[in-house]
């Protein structure tokens, strides 16, 4: 045995737990995720009326109502699919790169958490673009009604509001910690 080959491996990096579970949580989240938007393909192209729902060149009926955002959403029904299913494959490779310490799959980990902040917090205006676009409720509907809807929506926005910037906040402290210098030394990338 060569001094090199002994020194090479008295110098090997620790393989820290905080990526080895990140992995796996990711792993198995995304394989998970990867399973059930199969399915939901299957659904979607075999069991609904493709005739009404894919295929239709015009518009859904009151699509007019919605903001300009909400009605690009729902007139690009298979392409948002398709994305979102391409960016769970992307995780679910990254996953597996990132548990055998490749620097590309730290990367892209950390890029895919970047774009799951700015999707969280902009899911709150989009929200409350949607919300906002709701017909209010009717003067024939009963006493109280109106104000009791109106205590549900806000309970329910102020809610996603906090889990949002919640789960931003999450993602946030996992950039912070791969993008750390103990991080990028167990991938070389110092």
């Amino acid at each position: 045995m060569s001094q090199d080959t002994v020194s090479a491996e008295n110098h090997e990096v620790p393989r820290s737990t905080f990526v080895t579970v990140l992995s796996w949580v990711l792993i198995v989240g995304a394989g998970f995720l990867t399973l059930i938007s199969v399915i939901q393909a299957l659904m979607f192209f075999f069991v609904l009326p493709t005739d009404r729902f894919w295929s239709t060149a015009r518009p859904p009926k009151g699509i007019e109502t919605f903001p300009p955002l909400i009605q690009l959403l729902l007139s690009n029904v298979r392409l948002f699919f398709l994305m979102n299913w391409l960016l769970i494959l992307l995780t679910l490779v990254s996953s597996i790169g990132l548990l055998y310490r490749k620097n590309w799959a730290r990367i892209i980990i950390v890029c895919i958490f970047g774009v799951g902040i700015v999707l969280n917090l902009g899911g709150i205006w989009l929200q409350s673009q949607m919300f906002s676009s709701l017909p209010h409720f009717s003067a024939r509907a009963p006493p109280g009604f109106t104000q009791q809807m109106d205590t549900m929506v806000t309970v329910m926005r102020i809610g996603s509001g906090i889990f949002a910037v919640a789960i931003a906040g999450l993602l946030a402290w996992l950039i912070k910690r791969l993008a750390s210098r103990p991080v990028r030394g167990e991938f070389g990338a110092l």
